[in-house]
């Protein structure tokens, strides 16, 4: 969640693999947050392409676009930041043990930090905000 200044991670979101119970659970944060615009990784395998979990990100976006119709929703390829957190926790001292449960934290961080960098370029664009 940023509103443009300094990205932070949502908390963690126990769905059991609910993708409309998570689009809900995303869309309330955006509105607590007064969000305009959200960001989705989409994990693509290291070829670029579409697997089973992207098709599930898939899944969630299109019900997140129905719980969120004043955001701007995209994807944005998020291949390798699990990696790019885990060398960013390991270099600020934590121990694989310890780093359970921060990856997708750190990496979430980053995904929006990439997103805002490139001001978006390269993000697709699924959903545009109906104000």
């Amino acid at each position: 969640v940023s509103v443009g200044y300094a990205p932070r991670p949502l908390p963690l979101i126990e769905h059991n693999r609910d993708p409309a119970f998570v689009a809900k659970e995303v869309a309330e944060h955006a509105r607590r947050e007064l969000a305009e615009q959200i960001v989705v990784g989409l994990p693509l395998n290291s070829r670029g392409g579409e697997g089973e979990q992207a098709n599930a990100t898939r899944v969630m976006v299109a019900a997140l676009t129905e719980a969120a119709p004043g955001c701007n929703i995209y994807l944005w390829d998020e291949r390798f930041s699990s990696a790019v957190a885990r060398e960013k926790l390991e270099e600020a001292g934590y121990s694989s043990r310890s780093m359970k449960g921060l990856v997708d934290t750190v990496a979430s961080v980053g995904i929006l930090q990439d997103f805002f960098a490139k001001g978006g370029l390269g993000a697709i664009t699924i959903h545009t905000a109906v104000k």
